[in-house]
């Protein structure tokens, strides 16, 4: 058994909620968005804190499992950050990718609920399934063949960039600072 391959999407914030309210055409419509990776990095666009601390654009982002590769569970997803930041946080939120009423079109700062995005990896599971059971991957399964994972396992996020911020470019690890995400699981 190999390690399942997995996959980040980004969602155009555009994304009107009738294309992903349930398991199939969500599958459909995230195989047509971006990939994000170390060679194509999420943008939160440029910020000024000239007037004082400021808020990035919110991003979106989808993890999903696009092969198991003989795994049967995929389980306790931890989700968080590094970076070499002063005075920013990162904050997200979770939306289950369920119904239209989870996904906000155009989220804003006050969209969600969200929360400090750790710094270093979580000691349990902090990214729910749809159902906000964080479990087994594999469970949520879409008609269709061969099988998938459903893509449920959404992130919205943005930087809250203070005052007294370091200036510089944030590009992952190849920016004058270092910022990534990431996301680790158990799998059998």
């Amino acid at each position: 058994m190999g390690a399942p391959t997995t996959e980040f999407k980004q969602v155009p914030v555009t994304t009107d909620g009738s294309t992903i309210e349930d398991a199939d055409l969500r599958y459909t419509a995230v195989n047509g968005f971006s990939a994000v990776d170390v060679g194509t990095p999420l943008d939160f666009g440029s910020v000024s804190i000239s007037g004082g601390a400021a808020d990035s654009s919110v991003q979106a982002v989808v993890f999903r499992v696009s092969a198991f590769n003989g795994a049967t569970d995929v389980t306790n997803l931890r989700f968080w950050v590094t970076y070499d930041f002063i005075a920013s946080t990162v904050e997200w939120a979770s939306p289950k990718l369920t119904a239209t009423t989870e996904w906000v079109q155009n989220p804003t700062t006050s969209s969600y609920t969200y929360a400090t995005l750790p710094v270093s990896e979580p000691g349990s599971a902090n990214l729910n399934k749809a159902d906000g059971v964080t479990a087994n991957l594999t469970a949520e399964v879409p008609t269709g063949s061969p099988a998938y994972s459903d893509t449920t396992e959404a992130m919205v996020m943005y930087v809250a960039v203070g005052a007294t911020e370091n200036l510089g470019t944030y590009t992952g690890s190849g920016g004058s600072q270092d910022f990534q995400y990431n996301l680790k699981f158990d799998f059998s």
